[in-house]
């Protein structure tokens, strides 16, 4: 799926640096890297000094928006299963 998104990020003139996940499964352990908590977001801003102010969480879930709040970062929300592309070109517009 990264490999998709990256595509079509690059066919619109940008790429992704990094996509992060969260390893911990949420019925085995409690983290503060797994959203709607914002710590993945915020090491990503501090390991590649991203300016929070410029950049964009995009998810499916109002926990994805929330974890976007709490990293200072614009949040978003598209649909569940959407078209990537038209995700894409949406954002681009706003």
């Amino acid at each position: 799926m990264h490999d998709y998104f990256q595509g079509v990020c690059i066919a619109h003139g940008f790429r992704i640096d990094a996509f992060c996940f969260c390893p911990h499964h949420p019925d085995y352990s409690r983290c503060l890297c797994r959203k709607p908590c914002s710590l993945m977001l915020q090491k990503a801003i501090s390991r590649y000094r991203i300016d929070a102010a410029q950049s964009w969480m995009i998810g499916d879930k109002e926990r994805d928006m929330e974890a976007a709040r709490g990293a200072g970062v614009r949040g978003f929300l598209v649909e569940t299963n959407a078209p990537m592309s038209a995700a894409i070109e949406r954002m681009l517009r706003e």
